[in-house]
């Protein structure tokens, strides 16, 4: 028979003994609650701990500091352009200053009362009541187109800065330009006016501005050049240099003067030919015309030139 073995008793001894140790164990060290002692080396965890707030607020500093350097440099630059924008309406302030100063000191309103004739029927004549542009020149005269006061009976100008009507005098009527000379005998209507300076050709591309009376209220039309070659004048047909600009000129804008930017007289404004262009005669026919009638005191007409081809063929004989 065999005998009963004691290990079961003394595994169940030993077990409880380790698990009563365990136990202990883990309520002294897990579930109670003491201070945390203060490790040695807490003075160099210190010296770390400052020397990293150091290093983070010196790079706080140099962020900083870029930071306002790009403000400073952002809001420097803002300023320019504002200053440059400011300049720039400064600038057009001034043109449009210049071109009203020499709107109210050159330019006049041209009211005139035609008779034209009628061919199918002489006796019967139907009046009619036309308003254009005109501008002051040189010796006390006023230009403006000639189809403004062709077959006039009477032609009055009006000032800018005054409501009088001055009765006014045809000197000289060119049809084959489209260019007519006025003046007044009336010594007031030259008070406080300046004749225009004229200038020379302009480019294409160049802005010009219109100053003229359509439909009887004044206005500025800014437009471009778009070409300068010759033109075919609708009352004459006649071709003569000529400037054409990418703006419709309105009834009343007939003589009116065309600005540069140097507000200097750089033609007149006399025929439309499509809805957005029109032409505008150059100033050497205009300068041709006034020193022809100075010259002459009255209009004798357009040069002419003649050019003469010589080939070799003709020299041998």
């Amino acid at each position: 028979m065999l005998a009963t073995s004691p290990m079961p008793n003394s595994l169940f001894c030993n077990l409880s003994a380790n698990f009563t140790i365990i136990d202990g164990n883990f309520q002294h060290s897990s579930l109670s609650i003491q201070p945390c002692p203060i490790p040695p080396d807490h003075h160099r965890l210190r010296s770390v701990v400052l020397s990293g707030c150091s290093s983070s607020r010196s790079s706080f500093s140099l962020r900083k500091a870029s930071f306002v350097s790009q403000a400073v440099t952002w809001l420097a630059e803002e300023d320019q352009g504002l200053e440059e924008e400011e300049e720039e309406e400064e600038k057009k302030k001034k043109k449009k200053k210049n071109y009203l100063a020499i709107f109210l000191q050159s330019h006049v309103k041209v009211l005139c009362k035609k008779s034209p004739p009628d061919y199918l029927c002489p006796r019967q004549r139907e009046p009619k009541n036309t308003t254009s542009s005109g501008f002051i020149v040189r010796g006390r005269k006023v230009l403006t187109c000639a189809h403004s006061v062709d077959n006039h009976t009477k032609v009055q100008l009006k000032k800018p800065n005054s409501d009088t009507l001055y009765i006014a005098t045809v000197l000289s009527v060119a049809l084959e330009c489209d260019l007519a000379l006025l003046t007044v005998n009336d010594d007031k209507f030259w008070e406080g006016v300046m004749p225009v300076d004229f200038g020379g050709m302009p480019a294409v591309q160049d802005k010009l501005a219109v100053l003229g009376y359509p439909n009887g209220k004044f206005s500025m039309t800014k437009t471009r050049v778009s070409r300068v070659s010759m033109v075919k004048f609708q009352w004459s047909q006649t071709e003569l240099l000529g400037v054409k600009v990418d703006v419709a000129i309105e009834d009343g804008v007939s003589g009116a003067p065309v600005l540069s930017k140097s507000g200097k007289c750089v033609g007149m404004a006399f025929q439309s030919c499509k809805e957005d262009e029109s032409d505008i005669i150059a100033v050497p026919v205009i300068c041709h015309f006034l020193e022809d009638y100075f010259r002459n005191g009255v209009y004798t007409g357009m040069y002419a030139c003649v050019c003469v081809y010589i080939t070799p063929f003709d020299l041998l004989f």
